[in-house]
């Protein structure tokens, strides 16, 4: 559940936005707190002298919501057709947002995406109203802390504990977004967007992992057909799935061994997300185009979520099991794709308008060692299966 949701971080700009980052002092740091909500930076920006929730996400532009432009009334610049990560598109309003802070470090006529607040999903259990992404960081150095929960934004390197730190250098895209060389052994490379707005540690494209399958770096674990993950404007269509498992990821001497993660017809790049922020700090050199992980320790070993054979997902306006794996236990207990989800352990999810289904989505509910799992399947009977791991 926790890792299923994606919104906007990997959208492809037809009309391609260059933002105009101001900033009034010719040198800035500043330390941003933000909250950690299921694989989620939340900061505060001050924006018309009130404070607003946005989501931190290195692999989208930024991003305004309807409502928050309501308020505003920002000046409409033009119209963008936007790709979410499911491939979904809509047209969408370009504006320019006269100025805004986040912490104490000022911008001032920034381009924005305005998205519609209603058709997130989930996501709305963020209540966020915008996103902060690469499109106004060009001019920033970016360390993102996940022990202390803070993100140091400045335009000077020495303000960065850089002691010790695995560097490579980074591309950024026409979105300013940035891409890095990964080293996952047997003398392979693969690049990937690094993806503040992802929860997930390292989800492949289908290509990518055709690509690194012809090493040794990686095994197939399970396969299914179905959608995992739904972007800003709704679930992506069914498509071939693989579960894998990556020999280990390394950072100069570093290394995290036994990653497992997915690979999807769906996704169209590779990225690497906030699960990497668990294993070290990371600093994103914008102005150099150099990014630096600092690893907690040199070998370190991915710690796997559990795996309960199923992902669920809003599609269509109900909650279902958006894919399951073939010769896993949701299969084995009967649960096929697309089966309405019912309940899970006390929440009743029937009804996808209810609080229940935010409360589960934002609880620890798929961390347990067990889940009980009410479902309606395919020839109407309601059924109830337990999980364990």
């Amino acid at each position: 559940m926790k890792r299923n949701y994606k919104y906007a971080s990997e959208f492809l700009l037809l009309l391609i936005l260059s933002p105009v980052l101001a900033l009034a002092q010719n040198t800035f740091c500043d330390t941003i707190p933000f909250q950690y909500i299921n694989g989620k930076m939340v900061v505060s920006v001050q924006i018309n002298n009130d404070n607003k929730r946005f989501i931190f996400d290195t692999g989208a532009p930024l991003l305004i919501s309807d409502g928050l432009q309501q308020e505003m009334k920002n000046k409409v610049t033009g119209t963008a057709s936007v790709k979410d990560v499911a491939g979904n598109i809509v047209e969408e309003q370009t504006i320019l947002v006269p100025s805004f802070k986040l912490g104490n470090i000022p911008f001032r006529n920034s381009k924005a995406t305005v998205y519609q607040k209603q058709k997130t999903g989930l996501l709305k259990c963020f209540n966020f109203e915008g996103i902060i992404g690469s499109s106004i960081l060009e001019g920033c150095i970016v360390h993102i802390d996940l022990s202390k929960k803070w993100i140091v934004i400045t335009n000077r390197i020495e303000n960065i504990p850089l002691t010790d730190s695995f560097q490579t250098r980074m591309k950024l895209d026409g979105s300013k977004r940035p891409f890095i060389n990964i080293d996952i052994g047997q003398g392979a490379t693969i690049s990937a967007l690094f993806d503040s707005g992802s929860d997930k540690f390292f989800p492949l494209s289908m290509d990518g992992y055709q690509e690194i399958k012809k090493t040794l770096a990686v095994s197939t674990l399970n396969e299914g057909f179905g959608s995992v993950s739904s972007g800003l404007y709704g679930a992506g269509q069914a498509a071939k799935v693989y579960r894998v498992l990556i020999n280990q990821l390394n950072f100069g001497k570093a290394s995290i061994k036994s990653v497992i993660t997915t690979a999807s017809e769906l996704k169209n790049k590779n990225a690497i997300g906030m699960g990497l922020a668990a294993y070290g700090s990371i600093t994103l050199d914008y102005i150099h185009k150099t990014f630096y992980f600092s690893p907690t320790s040199t070998n370190q070993t991915f710690s796997n979520a559990n795996f309960w054979g199923f992902t669920p997902l809003l599609l269509n306006g109900q909650y279902v099991a958006g894919i399951v794996y073939e010769d896993s236990p949701a299969e084995k207990s009967g649960m096929k794709t697309g089966n309405k989800l019912l309940k899970i352990n006390q929440y009743e999810v029937a009804d996808s308008s209810s609080q229940n289904l935010c409360e589960l989505f934002l609880s620890d509910t798929f961390t347990l060692p067990e889940i009980t799992v009410t479902f309606l399947n395919t020839i109407g009977e309601v059924k109830t299966i337990t999980l364990r791991n």
